[in-house]
């Protein structure tokens, strides 16, 4: 169940690769002053991985960044895998899709993190 204090809180995430659902449990921390939303992933098969959001005011709109450090702790292939299949094959289009989500929602004024993330 998700548990929220202050800034910080346990979210269960959700979203597709094609037809394959996908879903982890991690420990956002929402930093608005500095304009970051921060993830450590905690359950899943990303388990360990950092994340953070960006969102940079630009001409016209905002610039919304996703930045990763995925370092599976399996022994012999966790750099592969992470590097070959995790990483190109699942991490980066669903960050696309978010950033695609996230700017337009964004820069149309909405502010709710739940608003934000739905349908990404």
């Amino acid at each position: 169940m998700p548990r929220a204090r202050g800034n910080e809180r346990v979210v269960e995430m959700r979203a597709r690769r094609d037809r394959i659902p996908v879903w982890w449990w991690a420990r956002q921390v929402v930093l608005p002053a500095e304009r970051r939303i921060r993830y450590t992933h905690t359950r899943g098969v990303t388990r360990g991985m950092e994340v953070e959001w960006r969102f940079t005011p630009a001409a016209g709109g905002v610039l919304v960044t996703i930045v990763h450090d995925l370092s599976l702790r399996w022994p012999l292939v966790g750099r592969a895998v992470a590097d070959w299949i995790i990483g190109p094959m699942f991490v980066e289009p669903i960050a696309g899709a978010t950033l695609r989500r996230i700017k337009m929602l964004v820069e149309q004024g909405v502010a709710h993190p739940r608003e934000a993330v739905q349908d990404a």
